[in-house]
């Protein structure tokens, strides 16, 4: 069966971009960075259980496929890269245009992830030179998206249901692994790279092959799960900070509280999941995207040039103007589209 639309999904999408947002603003929310995480369940959960659908109804098409995501992404992204890029052009350094130049091809390729990992530097004041460099976490699920239909495909030919879960499962767990052991390592190798992260997205995918059927049965349990997993989101949130290398074994928290809320609403209508589907944070939900896109060029384009943060004040703008812009790019961009 396809994945019936769920208000709570989207509403999840909310938590996770407001964090994001209000971590770069300097709002306070120390940890909201792991909203990017929360982003990767929620997508490996809902791609990898559109492809198994399509498969197990023999319907799937990789030319379906690939033409849905260009729909989905390139247009709202193609629209900030043409803003940004006029503002670099009018307001940057030449040395810093270069960069940028260099920044802008791998965006477009789905290379930025690997572009920024050999400048490294997320959690630093380089980063605010950067206006393109939160395409990372773009460009790491748009490489899950090239590994994983064919995978699928290949595994759904040969496998049985059961084996596809096992090996799916193993390979989420040497994700993992590897994460842990890289992070001691290569920190900025861990945050950025596919093979690190993968796992978190793989997380979100191994809830789709395994299906929630039991979860939904027992309303105890569902509600444990919803505000168990929200509560592990927020602790998250609040406790986590930059200055500790980050993917490592503490990301399991947030990743796994996001695992928790898409169970646990699933089938059931609890009380996470109701709270999660009230209208402002399902509206949220649904310009997410471009608001994750609009909103990181706009702080750069704010403080380029000179060392001070964000003044709240500034925050609040950078916000506004990021809600705003996002609303007009969901409607006049990506409903057409």
């Amino acid at each position: 069966m396809p994945l019936e639309y769920r208000k709570d999904i989207d509403g999840l999408r909310a938590l996770a971009v407001l964090a994001v947002l209000l971590f770069h603003c300097n709002l306070g929310l120390t940890g909201g960075f792991v909203g990017v995480d929360i982003f990767y369940v929620i997508s490996g959960y809902l791609i990898v259980g559109l492809i198994e659908a399509d498969l197990s109804a023999g319907r799937f098409s990789f030319r379906r496929f690939y033409e849905r995501r260009i729909r989905r992404l390139y247009p709202a992204l193609f629209l900030v890269l043409a803003v940004t890029s006029v503002w670099a052009v009018w307001r940057m350094l030449w040395v810093d245009l270069q960069d940028y130049a260099r920044s802008l091809l791998s965006v477009i390729t789905y290379l930025s992830n690997v572009q920024f990992y050999r400048e490294s530097g997320y959690f630093t004041e380089e980063a605010t030179i950067k206006p393109l460099l939160h395409t990372w976490s773009l460009a790491v699920e748009e490489q899950f998206y090239l590994i994983v239909p064919p995978l699928l495909v290949l595994a759904h030919r040969w496998l049985p249901r059961r084996g596809r879960i096992g090996l799916w499962a193993v390979l989420v767990a040497l994700s993992f692994a590897l994460c842990v052991v890289v992070i001691g390592r290569d920190k900025a190798a861990a945050f950025y790279l596919l093979p690190t992260r993968a796992w978190e997205l793989g997380l979100g995918g191994l809830v789709a092959l395994t299906g929630t059927a039991w979860v939904a049965r027992s309303r105890p349990l569902a509600e444990m799960l919803g505000l168990g997993g929200l509560a592990a989101i927020l602790w998250a949130m609040i406790n986590f900070n930059g200055n500790v290398p980050f993917p490592d074994e503490r990301a399991a928290l947030p990743v796994l509280g996001a695992v928790a809320v898409i169970m646990a609403g699933s089938g059931r209508q609890t009380l996470v999941a109701r709270l999660l589907s009230i209208s402002p944070a399902v509206f949220i939900g649904r310009i997410s995207y471009p608001l994750y896109l609009w909103h990181w060029p706009l702080i750069v384009m704010v403080v380029y040039g000179r060392y001070a943060p964000l003044s709240r004040k500034e925050a609040l703008i950078v916000i506004a103007g990021s809600l705003i812009l996002s609303v007009l790019t969901w409607w006049f961009v990506e409903q057409p589209i």
